[in-house]
């Protein structure tokens, strides 16, 4: 048995008063009560901190409280670090949307 990285609780109105609530691996009721593995949860956690970091550092830039390199405008330095950090989202490379005429 492998563990899986949901599982569903049957909602207590409907239950079988034999069985009790029955847990499924699938969503097969309207008002299941998801649970998800902890360390999934945990890994979420760590991701919403690591992009949160880079925002304020990002908004820090824009604001000028904080110098990236001296040879590019608070903007780009600001858009570097947001795109670095979106970049190692979940592993994936980054491919911004580049408007016609617009340097990505």
């Amino acid at each position: 048995m492998s563990d899986h990285e949901r599982i569903y609780l049957e909602p207590s109105p409907g239950a079988d008063e034999d069985y009790g609530r029955q847990w499924c691996q699938h969503n097969v009721w309207d008002e299941s009560t998801e649970y998800v593995r902890a360390d999934l949860h945990e890994a979420t956690a760590e991701e919403r901190d690591r992009l949160r970091e880079a925002i304020i550092e990002a908004c820090d830039l824009l604001m000028e409280r904080k110098q990236g390199s001296p040879a590019r405008s608070p903007s780009h330095n600001a858009r570097l670090r947001l795109e670095e950090a979106i970049g190692n989202w979940n592993g994936r490379p980054l491919s911004p949307p580049t408007a016609e005429g617009r340097e990505s």
